[in-house]
């Protein structure tokens, strides 16, 4: 017997079957727990930006050998040693990965760090507020309040500039 729900979510199903907009609903803990499995794809990511910046630095270094050369040999050899650079790319990060508790090996990798540390930083006061008082908002349009004992940060309102008028302007003259 299905709970209510899940009887919702199968009569929706049933309503959107064999046609363009087909569904497959789903419960709030199971679109969680979905939520929570895409963790793994946030690593993935951060190993892609890993490779790319290894790749890039291997690229400079390998199409600088090329400088120089007539233009057929200087495509003809970019487009040759892509496959290797990218090979050794992914070589030189699971060097890296085996290695990593040496200084020396971290010390090398320091500019993929530096890349990830950009997009990962640790938010301050102010944008922990908006993220609060976005939630309560979220949470009061869909009927619930927020937890007994959660923050409720100080509302601001958002300061609007007018635009001044130029002296001597009309108002200035008329009076």
């Amino acid at each position: 017997m299905l709970c209510g729900d899940q009887e919702v979510a199968a009569a929706i199903d049933q309503t959107f079957k064999n046609s363009l907009a087909e569904t497959l609903t789903e419960t709030e803990q199971a679109f969680q727990l979905s939520f929570v499995s895409m963790t793994e794809a946030i690593v993935v990511a951060i190993e892609i930006v890993s490779f790319l910046v290894i790749f890039i630095i291997l690229s400079i270094l390998m199409f600088s050998l090329l400088a120089g050369q007539n233009l057929w040999v200087s495509i003809v050899g970019r487009v040759a040693l892509v496959p290797i650079i990218a090979a050794l790319a992914y070589e030189l990060l699971r060097f890296g990965a085996r290695y990593r508790h040496h200084w020396w090996i971290r010390w090398l990798y320091l500019p993929g760090i530096w890349l990830q540390a950009i997009t990962t930083k640790q938010p301050d006061d102010r944008m922990i507020e908006v993220a609060i008082a976005s939630m309560r908002e979220a949470l009061a349009a869909n009927g619930e309040e927020a937890p007994a004992g959660s923050l409720d940060p100080a509302r601001r309102p958002i300061p609007t500039r007018v635009a001044e008028e130029p002296a001597g302007s009309a108002t200035d003259q008329a009076s």
